[in-house]
């Protein structure tokens, strides 16, 4: 039943009065707006940022100047170094290659199984892999005792022998070095010196030209004058007694065809080979400079090396630097919101 207009008039001016019977009230709700919305995301603002920064400065400063500390006592403690070096060059027409080869000489000496152009690897390219030969090393230790010059105070003269370090320090360093499966002390060898000897001695250009400079670096002076001069002498020895060999033994290989082949061609073919190898074994038996000229001899520097204070110095402070920024600055923004 509907309220007629007198009944709502009084309704209204008598808030007390209560709806007659079968009447419906209509009331207007208010409306909340952003029912169901998410919530808002959370935004860092950049002045919270920039005062844990300001907060954390000393932690960070702190945390630098322990790296610079720690770069400084590494320079202190780094062992000077000298470096020795000679300059040399590809020593004229010692490639032991053939004059004149055509093709046509060449197709004939293959058939041999014979390579008339005999040059092989380059001479500064074979000097580099036989430097780090575990046969120059041997050479070298029978010749000059290499080791015990190099290892003087782990070598002992009456047992005949290398003594082991000792100390609870070097103890503790083997103990953990076996723990993680690393490499732990083992006594001098001519394993050990090809190795050395492949790492250390250096050989780089010179202007973009075929001179090169081959430099080695010891913390002594003398001793690095001796390696360097020494190696390159027998060096340069072992590669001349490798190309005798070869060469004698590609004589007597073609002589032995020399005595079976009958065609005119091929035994002109095979002379002219064995004219280059003569030429090539000539060269080795020469006591002169062999495959590289020496143009400036060993030289040893008055003064050591300066030290790489980027790697020493500036690297340790800038990594503490970069590590201790971020961690300081989450460190105080997550203590601020946890106020």
């Amino acid at each position: 039943m509907a309220l007629t207009d007198k009944d709502q008039a009084d309704w209204t001016a008598t808030p007390e009065r209560s709806l007659p019977a079968g009447s419906v009230e209509h009331i207007a709700l208010p409306v909340t707006e952003h029912v169901g919305a998410p919530p808002a995301e959370h935004v860092v603002d950049l002045r919270d940022v920039f005062r844990a920064i300001w907060n954390g400065k000393w932690l960070v400063l702190l945390a630098t100047l322990a790296g610079l500390a720690y770069g400084l006592w590494n320079l202190h403690k780094t062992t000077p170094v000298f470096e020795a070096y000679m300059v040399v060059m590809p020593a004229g027409d010692s490639s032991m290659s053939s004059s004149g080869a055509g093709g046509t000489v060449n197709k004939i000496a293959q058939s041999f199984g014979i390579s008339a152009d005999d040059k092989g690897t380059d001479f500064f390219g074979r000097l580099e892999i036989t430097i780090g030969s575990y046969a120059l090393a041997e050479r070298l230790q029978n010749k000059f005792g290499l080791l015990q010059k190099m290892h003087g105070g782990q070598w002992e003269e009456e047992s005949n022998s290398w003594r082991r370090p000792g100390g609870s320090r070097f103890e503790v360093r083997e103990k953990i070095r076996a723990f993680f499966n690393l490499p732990t002390w083992m006594p001098p060898s001519i394993a050990s010196l090809s190795r050395y000897l492949g790492s250390a001695i250096m050989v780089s250009d010179i202007d973009l030209t075929d001179v090169k400079r081959i430099s080695l670096q010891h913390s002594d002076l003398e001793m690095a004058g001796f390696i360097l001069e020494k190696t390159y002498q027998e060096v340069t020895e072992l590669l001349r007694e490798q190309d005798r060999d070869r060469i004698e033994r590609q004589r007597a290989y073609i002589l032995s065809q020399l005595k079976q082949v009958r065609y005119q061609d091929s035994r002109e073919v095979l002379l002219q080979l064995l004219t280059d190898r003569e030429r090539s074994l000539m060269l080795t038996e020469d006591k002169g400079p062999y495959l590289g000229l020496v143009i400036d001899p060993v030289r040893l520097p008055a003064r050591p090396e300066s030290p790489n204070t980027n790697k020493l110095v500036v690297l340790p402070t800038t990594i503490a630097f970069i590590l201790s920024a971020p961690l300081v600055t989450l460190f105080f923004l997550f203590r601020s919101e946890g106020r």
